[in-house]
């Protein structure tokens, strides 16, 4: 599963050439998601993480001024692991208390594991999903290269183009089994 909080835990510490304050959470997924695409079950985690309604987590985070902005989803994917990452930026304040931030992500990801997985919620992210590739005309011609390059070792040959965007088979227990 995605959230274990088994054998790996480590804390890494190490300055930002840039100066930011933020926070990396790393978690490895077994098997890779790539194994998958046509569930994205990492897309589904990543849309609940970066919820910002009430009781989110960010909102959380901000109204307690701990941080500022969140970014989640794979970092690395191979065909035996993914690595997927959750960067917060901090505050100063956030800074500080970094401890109390990581309980909050730590309650936020167990909340999730504890809800039910929603067809309706993978439904918007397939219509979100779907609207990207529509729209993918104002991509750089190289960047489109690369990507389908890259796609030709994660999908069926009948899937390169839209492999990236698909979320065709909607699976509760690879969903949930990644959480």
């Amino acid at each position: 599963t995605l959230f274990n909080k088994g054998k790996y835990k480590k804390l890494i510490w190490y300055a930002s050439s840039s100066g930011v304050n933020a926070i990396e959470v790393c978690f490895i997924i077994t098997p890779g998601v790539n194994t998958h695409y046509k569930t994205k079950p990492e897309d589904y985690m990543s849309y609940m993480l970066m919820y910002k309604g009430k009781g989110s987590l960010i909102r959380t985070l901000k109204e307690m001024n701990l941080a500022l902005n969140i970014n989640v989803g794979v970092d690395e994917s191979y065909e035996a692991f993914t690595l997927y990452k959750i960067k917060l930026l901090l505050s100063e304040y956030g800074v500080i208390h970094y401890k109390n931030v990581l309980s909050y992500v730590f309650a936020y990801i167990e909340r999730i594991k504890r809800s039910n997985v929603s067809g309706d919620i993978y439904n918007d992210i397939k219509r979100i999903e779907d609207n990207a590739f529509n729209f993918n005309s104002k991509k750089e011609v190289h960047l489109q290269a690369v990507e389908l390059s890259m796609g030709m070792f994660v999908y069926e040959h009948k899937d390169i183009l839209y492999g990236k965007y698909m979320h065709s088979e909607y699976n509760e227990s690879i969903i949930r089994n990644v959480m």
